[in-house]
């Protein structure tokens, strides 16, 4: 039997399989931790598919591009989409070939933006600026893309990840920069998952926001990240960083299914909490926040259980007012002997969230296509 490798590198998954499929079983097996959530389900129809038909690399009309494992998502000046196609579902003896950022424009047709050269490491965070230049996490360094795609430049970071240094942008060490988020002011935050702390880039500096704190590898539920101020709070090593309009930041894809807030003094605490298990058999997180012009967080639990062969997506909407609103499911299990990895519709790793007019945008990525949700 042929073997195939699927590697989700923002840390979604991690998993080795082979080809039988998902089935759509009862959702009565579903995970606990769904049922507190008030069922507001929006109808299977609704969930459309917004750019992408078949796995590949191909630009054009929206829904005859082809996209290869899109992932993050961010929005620009003019309402476009931009989202990585990461290209990491890869058959053994394969290498990533189609790493790209492309761009879907308001009228409905995709471009790629920016190719990722065969020998640079992979995109682990991106954000876009109100002048449309792109912003990039890649190995130790942060990196700046012209509006036309064409040039590329460092703003942050060196060759090299130790020591550790903040100061002078250019001569600043991370570790393993992940999510990235702009502020009002146009100053860029970044989460290092390599020294778990957030930082801040601005004036051509680099300074310490919060965290800082040291995590074990396979850390317990009694394990979880400390609420306070600056050095004196804690993170579980979140890869996705979003931002609100009053510049309030949010983290998620961390050890725990969790979703903590950084007010701009640099408070931290944890807003809600989803799944507080972690072991090596199951990976389950929250993937990228969108967030609403009232306050309103979307993100998705993907609970991958790889040796049991099960997979379960949530979609959920928290209000500021703390209440978890689940608005789609998929729940599937993969049995031997069944055609390929590929069900037709429903959820499928959804992983990168973006809001434009009303509509929530999310990249469905073992699927290969970016879908949406009406949300008004």
């Amino acid at each position: 039997m042929k073997t195939t490798r699927l590697v989700i590198k923002l840390g979604v998954l991690l998993l080795l399989f082979t080809t039988p499929a998902c089935k759509k079983t009862d959702m009565a097996k579903s995970a606990q931790s769904s049922k507190a959530a008030v069922e507001t389900l929006v109808s299977p129809d609704q969930i459309l598919v917004h750019a992408g038909s078949i796995r590949g690399s191909v630009d054009g009309p929206a829904l005859q591009a082809r996209f290869d494992c899109p992932t993050l998502i961010s929005v620009g000046p003019d309402k476009s989409l931009y989202v990585y196609d990461a290209a990491f579902f890869i058959e053994a003896g394969g290498s990533p070939v189609n790493r790209s950022i492309r761009k879907i424009s308001c009228l409905g047709v995709v471009t790629t933006f920016y190719k990722v050269a065969v020998q640079d490491a992979d995109i682990t965070g991106m954000a876009v600026d109100k002048d449309g230049s792109v912003y990039i996490s890649q190995q130790y360094q942060i990196k700046k893309i012209s509006a036309d795609g064409k040039k590329v430049k460092v703003v942050a970071g060196t060759d090299v990840s130790y020591p550790r240094k903040y100061g002078p942008a250019l001569e600043t060490t991370f570790f393993q920069p992940a999510g990235l988020a702009i502020n009002k002011s146009g100053c860029l935050f970044i989460f290092d998952r390599g020294y778990n702390e957030l930082r801040l880039l601005s004036n051509n500096k680099v300074t310490f926001v919060a965290g800082g704190n040291n995590i074990l590898n396979n850390p317990e539920p009694s394990d979880i990240p400390k609420d306070g101020v600056g050095a004196n709070a804690e993170f579980d090593r979140p890869e996705f960083l979003s931002i609100d309009k009053e510049d309030n930041l949010y983290t998620t894809g961390g050890y725990f299914s969790i979703i903590r807030k950084v007010t701009p003094n640099g408070e931290v605490s944890t807003i809600a909490v989803q799944n507080l298990q972690y072991d090596s058999d199951y990976y389950r997180t929250l993937t990228q926040i969108a967030i609403d012009g009232s306050g309103n967080l979307y993100t998705c639990y993907n609970n991958a259980a790889g040796f049991s062969q099960r997979f379960v997506f949530y979609i959920y909407k928290f209000t500021p007012d703390n209440q978890k609103i689940l608005l789609a499911e998929s729940y599937y299990q993969k049995e031997d002997g069944d055609d390929p990895f590929l069900p037709a519709g429903g959820l499928l790793f959804p992983t990168g969230f973006a809001i434009v007019n009303d509509t929530l945008y999310f990249s469905n990525t073992v699927e290969h296509k970016i879908r949406k949700i009406p949300i008004n």
